[in-house]
């Protein structure tokens, strides 16, 4: 179990740690030969989307989604940097 606190902006720090703890030998400093896959299973809090679910329900999902809205300045400062070659 992992509680990191940090939010989903860095949980990529988190995997790639985990994997890295069972994927090298620190010994050697090389990765294993034979890699494990890791499940990761998130338990977590979340308002309700829908007016049939209430508040506070347990919910299991299949999928997740990530939604970015910063992607559109990160898009948008690319095409300026190609216009100015």
């Amino acid at each position: 179990m992992v509680s990191t606190g940090i939010g989903t902006d860095n949980i990529d720090i988190v995997f790639n740690e985990l994997d890295a703890l069972i994927n090298i030998d620190f010994e050697s400093r090389m990765i294993n030969p034979q890699l494990k896959q890791l499940n990761i299973v998130r338990i977590g809090t979340s308002g309700s989307l829908q007016r049939e679910v209430p508040v506070d329900s347990f919910l299991v999902s299949t999928h997740g989604l990530v939604w970015i809205t910063c992607l559109i300045f990160i898009r948008q400062a690319q095409v300026r940097r190609r216009k100015t070659f």
